[in-house]
This record gives structure tokens, C-alpha cells and sequence, in this order.
């Protein structure tokens, strides 16, 4: 582009393996080029209970046509069935590809505790350790 004629400076970010070792329990990578596809892992992220992320790959046709889609359409691998996506060696193995566009559910584990359960926990156990007969009881306790 006209602001960085020589490309970006700065070292690639990868997203798919930032999510993995963030905890991430369902990480999946789609293609705006497969719209189908896409809303599939979209529908599966919203339904996971937990830390879920789709990266889009959605080139930018504006500097550079149909080239870029071409290029994920070529380098582009839907995972199959050979890939475990609950094997966390497995999808760090894949975040790696730098040859290939890996596309479906890399990454999805059940049953890990969500923040939101955490903190529903959490507020039940400070509920049980203290009762209050009254709102006047409790305002004492901070007095």
C-alpha cells in the first residue's frame, strides 16, 4: 500500500497459535471464499461453552484482485477426519503450516470450566459462607 510501499515491518502475528496457548478450547480458521463453510464453524463457536475463535480469511480484493483467493483456494486444506481437534499437540502442529491454509476446527475440547461458570461458582460459595438476616445486618459488617 501507499503508507508501507516496502510491506509491514513488523513479524506476522499468528492468531490460531496465540488463541492455543491462551486456552483457547475451540479455535477453527474458514474462508470467506466458502460462505457455507464459514457459517458452520461460526454456528459451532457460538454453541461451544467457553473461550472459542474463528479466524477469517477474507483477502482484501481492493489491492490485490482475486489473487490473494486464489492463492487460499490453492494452499487451502480442510481438515478431515485424520485431524484429532481435541489432540492439543496435534492443532499446535497445525497452527505451524506455513505452506498450507489450514480450514475447519483445529482445536475444540469439552467440559473445561468457562469464566462465566467460575464466577457463578464463586458467587454461590460467598452466598453459602454468609447469611444475612437483613440489609441492615449486612451494611454492619462494612462499618
Amino acid at each position: 500500500t501507499k503508507s508501507t510501499p516496502q510491506g509491514n515491518p513488523e513479524r506476522p502475528l499468528n492468531p490460531l497459535a496465540l488463541a492455543l496457548e491462551l486456552g483457547a478450547t475451540f479455535i477453527a480458521q474458514g474462508f470467506s471464499g466458502n460462505v457455507k463453510h464459514l457459517r458452520d464453524l461460526i454456528v459451532q463457536a457460538t454453541q461451544h461453552k467457553g473461550f472459542a475463535l474463528v479466524n477469517v480469511k477474507s483477502p482484501c480484493v481492493t489491492f490485490r484482485g482475486r489473487q490473494e483467493f486464489n492463492v487460499i483456494r490453492e494452499h487451502g486444506v480442510y481438515l478431515d477426519e485424520s485431524h484429532d481437534p481435541s489432540d492439543w499437540n496435534q492443532a499446535h502442529e497445525v497452527t505451524q503450516w506455513t505452506d498450507k491454509v489450514p480450514l475447519g476446527v483445529i482445536y475444540k475440547i469439552e467440559g473445561v470450566p468457562t469464566l462465566e461458570g467460575v464466577a457463578e461458582e464463586a458467587r454461590k460459595k460467598a452466598l453459602e459462607r454468609r447469611s444475612f438476616e437483613s440489609t441492615t445486618e449486612l451494611i454492619e459488617v462494612f462499618r
